[in-house]
């Protein structure tokens, strides 16, 4: 394979994780800013405290779906920016 049928494919497939990727982390933005606006009234100090998102009973019922859907969406940015880089490291190696 040259190295042109390379740069192509490696396009084909990174642009499109990446445009999924910047989706996945606006939804994820979207639902922190809900998140941030829905703890209980006597767990407020819990927003000084970063992993206070992986504690449910800090939030409110509507809080914790933005929990709920923030965890998925950041976690899924993870997994769609990450793998155009795994792909390229694997492909390194391989070659």
């Amino acid at each position: 394979m040259t190295e042109t049928e390379k740069d192509i494919l490696v396009i084909v497939i990174g642009f499109p994780l990446f445009a999924v990727g910047f989706w996945l982390w606006f939804n994820a933005a979207k639902n922190m800013w809900g998140l941030l606006h829905n703890y209980k009234p006597n767990r407020d100090w819990g927003r000084y405290i970063p992993f206070s998102i992986f504690l449910p009973s800090f939030f409110t019922d509507q809080g914790n779906v933005h929990r709920k859907a923030m965890l998925k969406y950041s976690g899924l940015f993870i997994v769609f920016v990450g793998t155009p880089f795994l792909i390229a490291g694997i492909w390194e190696l391989l070659s």
